[in-house]
């Protein structure tokens, strides 16, 4: 492993956890007027948006992104990152309805989903995404 993919590897984890924040933040404001499985996918979608656009403009700085048009890069961003979805999302709904004295602890869940998806995440994101060039 070189220095440019663990810098990236480390940028992109920290996006994810602002991304856990808005994936939080927006799951509990969709609890107030729908189900759970309903509220977890606008906030997935949110945080995941989010994320997209923070590693854009940070974590892949030095790829291909300005012959990309934003929102075909979204959409590959959004595909790419299914398997990780499934991880993430599989993990959340597991201990939401099978783990009791964990369906209050919503950061709690979603940080275990966030946590189980971000390698499947991070390596389609480079290689589909964002095609690290290793650009100077």
């Amino acid at each position: 492993m070189n220095w440019a993919f663990l810098t990236e590897f480390f940028r992109f984890g920290l996006v994810g956890t602002t991304g856990l924040l808005i994936d939080w933040l927006t799951l509990n404001l969709c609890l107030e007027f729908s189900p759970f499985h309903i509220a977890v996918l606008c906030a997935y979608f949110t945080s995941a948006s989010w994320n997209w656009c923070l590693n854009r403009i940070w974590t892949f700085r030095k790829s291909s992104r300005d012959s990309q048009k934003p929102a075909f890069q979204w959409v590959r961003f959004i595909l790419a990152n299914i398997p990780g979805f499934f991880i993430n999302r599989g993990i959340t709904l597991i201990l939401h309805h099978y783990v009791p004295h964990m369906r209050n602890e919503t950061l709690l869940i979603l940080f275990c989903g966030a946590l189980g998806g971000m390698i499947a995440n991070f390596l389609l994101t480079r290689r589909c995404v964002f095609f690290a060039t290793n650009k100077p």
